[in-house]
């Protein structure tokens, strides 16, 4: 459930969809990440040289909706 205040959403009123392997922080579905290995870690957590080369999108992006 998430919970609004005002425009503004409250992220840890609902559960992380995953971890960062790299920095052990919660990630939650609009958090910026890359798929790196099959992992989705914190756009913060990859090396600026490297994001260039990753696609870095929120986290929500990388799963599918299942209907």
């Amino acid at each position: 459930m998430i919970y609004r205040i005002g425009i503004f959403r409250d992220a840890q009123a609902e559960d992380p969809l995953t971890y960062c392997p790299e920095c052990g922080g919660e990630v939650y579905r609009y958090d910026l990440v890359a798929d790196v290995d099959g992992s989705l870690v914190h756009r913060d957590c990859i090396h600026p040289e490297d994001q260039e080369y990753l696609y870095i999108a929120p986290a929500i992006s990388f799963f599918e909706e299942v209907c």
